[in-house]
């Protein structure tokens, strides 16, 4: 007969080796969740650095929601929501158009449409998201050369205030 102590001991060993290869699972899953917040290798551009210098060049770059309100406002960009279509329907910043990751194949003729000099903001839920640096490198992929990602996401840009559609 199995004691109790016995008993609660195998259950924690069978615990913690869930969770070790639930960590592991999710680390290398590449839809994984970032359990410490997502890195990006970009580095978001300095405040000083004009974004008119980059015009004929190709890049894919992190920005700040202040920099991307900069792009809007000037009207040079086309914005992309990564998130999935029942998110975007809930809320997303004004004249974006939805071109979730996860399904980028069936959204896939949103993007084609526009040129390949075609300048993007790029953003997904928060810092901890990786869908804008990941739908980024497949528009890379395709010939865009023109690639800004907003890493602070559209959670940072609700907190603050600013505008959103429905």
């Amino acid at each position: 007969m199995i004691k109790i102590k016995d008993y609660y001991k195998n259950i924690l060993k069978i615990f913690i080796i869930a969770l070790v290869l639930a960590i592991c699972y999710n680390h290398f899953s590449p839809n994984g969740i970032p359990l410490l917040g997502f890195n990006s290798d970009l580095k978001v551009l300095p405040d000083s650095v004009l974004i008119s210098e980059k015009e004929n060049a190709s890049f894919i770059t992190d920005i700040s929601i202040e920099q991307a309100i900069k792009l809007i406002e000037q009207n040079r960009v086309i914005l992309i929501d990564t998130r999935s279509e029942k998110d975007f329907l809930r809320t997303h910043l004004a004249g974006s158009i939805n071109i979730p990751f996860k399904n980028f194949e069936s959204h896939s003729e949103k993007i084609f449409q526009y040129s390949q000099d075609t300048t993007f903001v790029i953003y997904c839920e928060s810092i901890h998201c990786n869908l804008s640096h990941e739908l980024a490198k497949v528009l890379s992929q395709f010939g865009y050369k023109k690639i800004f990602i907003m890493k602070e996401g559209i959670h940072e840009w609700e907190k603050r205030g600013l505008p959103l559609s429905n």
